[in-house]
């Protein structure tokens, strides 16, 4: 729940829990863009409710734009943990899943933040250079690092 309004201040904590650069810029960037598209969606509540004080035509439109920043900015978030774990996945689909789901997607890097996260679905890798994919079926495909 608490991802529906604070997805800045988990991507924060994510980006400082695994030393990727740039924590507070990604941070702020999440938080503009947040604040800019719930601030713009109110003003064309007001402009639709109140059309002769709240003169404000077309501001619906730049409330979305500011929307896919902030997929956009956690889309690459999502991007770059996948990479760190290796998990199976792709852009489109990390986007998809921000664009849809954002307070999940939040929520999915705060459980891979914690020391114990992705422990208990990642298996176990004695040879550190090899690096362990886990597909969607479940099963398991070693590479080379």
């Amino acid at each position: 729940f608490k991802n529906i309004f604070l997805t800045p201040l988990t991507v924060f904590k994510v980006r400082k829990n695994h030393n990727l650069s740039n924590a507070v810029v990604f941070a702020v960037q999440l938080a503009v863009c947040w604040l800019a598209w719930v601030a713009l969606i109110i003003a064309q509540i007001l402009h639709n409710t109140y059309p002769d004080t709240v003169k404000l035509g077309g501001i619906f439109s730049l409330a979305w734009i500011f929307y896919l920043g902030f997929v956009t900015v956690l889309t690459v978030q999502r991007a770059q943990i996948r990479n760190i774990y290796g998990i199976h996945g792709n852009v489109i689909e990390d986007f998809f899943a921000a664009l849809i789901l954002y307070p999940c997607v939040a929520t999915q890097l705060e459980t891979v933040s914690k020391p114990d996260g992705i422990a208990p679905i990642m298996p176990d890798n004695p040879n550190p250079q090899e690096r362990v994919v886990v597909n969607h079926y479940g099963s398991q495909q070693e590479t080379k690092a």
